[in-house]
């Protein structure tokens, strides 16, 4: 029989908890809003590209010992550069064949490119169980213990709340890692660009811009997001396995749906949003499973109430504000 425990303490350990755990996780998902609100392109490779860039950041740190090159907080931005290099390749090698020439995303190309990513997924998710053969230290199950401070995990104390100071800090580096995407989508020429090829590839090559090359631009961005994000991932949980892209996919296809498509910002307050509701349903059932399906019960809902998303706006107001200003 369940029991809820409805008590201050749950509730206020649900909320704290919650916003951590949502900003990280709506980083997470804001590669995956970018490549499917401009390309039209539902990228069922974006979980297992975050777990990737997990992996190998866990199986770098704890080969190099915890040297500081290769910690969270480092390593998330020179694995994000590095990104970058292997959206070009994700690109060329998955959606180009499918969509490279494509104005207009009709239902067949769609599908295409869906199954495209599927089969992407799959090589990465099958990598992790490949290297084992040839590098023997490179483990499937890896768990950092990533702290800060001395050995062993340091603590703070916040309205009751004990919190494991790691995961505020990357929760704080997830903030900042939206704001460096919404900055690039929103104040630079490359942002503009990009929308403007959601908007009308056509109209865009009209004007002298070839929207592949834009296109490219989004898988680049898209996917040095997603692996960056998947290091922050890493030092929020201090271990990762290949099989959790299972719940990490869902939740950001729950985020996106939120947000709205193409929306950062929009999609980092989903994540905030479905990170307390995750967190307020754990601390009151006790039970992981239920936490998931009142996310899925969120996005059914959200599909039928606001489709095109609940903080869709969000972006669109700030840009209204700064207009006027």
């Amino acid at each position: 029989m369940l029991e809820l425990a409805l008590t201050g303490g749950a509730i206020t350990k649900g909320i704290i908890m919650g916003l951590i755990y949502g900003s990280v996780i709506g980083s997470v998902a804001i590669g995956l809003t970018i490549i499917w609100g401009v390309m039209k392109v539902v990228n069922l490779a974006h979980g297992h590209i975050v777990v990737f860039a997990a992996m190998m950041s866990a199986f770098l740190y704890l080969t190099y010992k915890g040297a500081l090159l290769f910690t969270p907080p480092i390593a998330f931005i020179w694995i994000g550069l590095l990104g970058a290099a292997f959206g070009v390749f994700f690109y060329y090698t998955t959606l180009h064949p499918v969509i490279g020439h494509v104005d207009t995303m009709t239902l067949k190309y769609e599908m295409s490119s869906l199954m495209a990513t599927f089969g992407f997924g799959i090589a990465l998710y099958g990598i992790h169980y490949i290297l084992p053969n040839y590098v023997h230290s490179y483990s499937v199950n890896p768990s950092i213990g990533y702290s800060i401070g001395a050995a062993g995990h340091t603590y703070i104390v916040f309205l009751g709340v004990v919190i494991m100071k790691s995961t505020v800090l990357m929760s704080v580096l997830g903030f900042l890692l939206t704001l460096v995407a919404y900055w690039l989508m929103n104040k630079t020429s490359m942002g503009l660009k990009i929308r403007a090829v959601a908007q009308d590839a056509r109209a865009l090559s009209l004007v002298g811009i070839n929207p592949v090359k834009v296109k490219v631009m989004t898988a680049v961005l898209a996917t040095a997001l997603a692996m960056a994000s998947g290091v922050l991932f890493l030092g929020y949980s201090t271990s990762v396995y290949p099989d959790i892209e299972s719940t990490v996919s869902p939740l950001c296809f729950v985020i996106v749906v939120l947000g709205g498509l193409g929306s950062v910002l929009g999609t980092y307050f989903g994540g905030l949003f479905l990170g307390v509701m995750y967190w307020l349903t754990l601390e009151l059932t006790g039970q992981q499973s239920i936490a998931l399906a009142v996310a899925f019960a969120i996005l059914l809902i959200a599909m039928v109430l606001k489709p095109d998303g609940v903080f869709s706006g969000i972006e669109r107001k700030l840009s209204f504000r700064a207009k006027r200003g």
